[in-house]
């Protein structure tokens, strides 16, 4: 999708930004039953990483790396 736009000297880096679930759970306002759902998952994932989260337990709190993408290019 970049290079069709035209970008060049297209690069792509990322972070991961370290995010307590229930805090976010707790703010996204997933449906009706889908909370305990979504938390289940992630403790599933716990030393699996199929979800490619790291999702772990930090000081009795749910956690888990949020990935991050940026992309940028160069418009002449």
């Amino acid at each position: 999708m970049l290079r069709r736009s035209g970008l060049t000297e297209l690069k792509r880096s990322g972070y991961g930004l370290d995010t307590e679930a229930d805090y976010l759970l707790d703010s996204s306002s997933p449906k009706p039953g889908n909370r305990e759902k979504i938390r289940d998952m992630i403790i599933s994932d716990i030393g699996v990483n199929s979800l490619g989260i790291n999702s772990r337990f930090e000081e009795g709190k749910l956690m888990f790396t949020f990935p991050i993408a940026v992309f940028t290019g160069r418009k002449d």
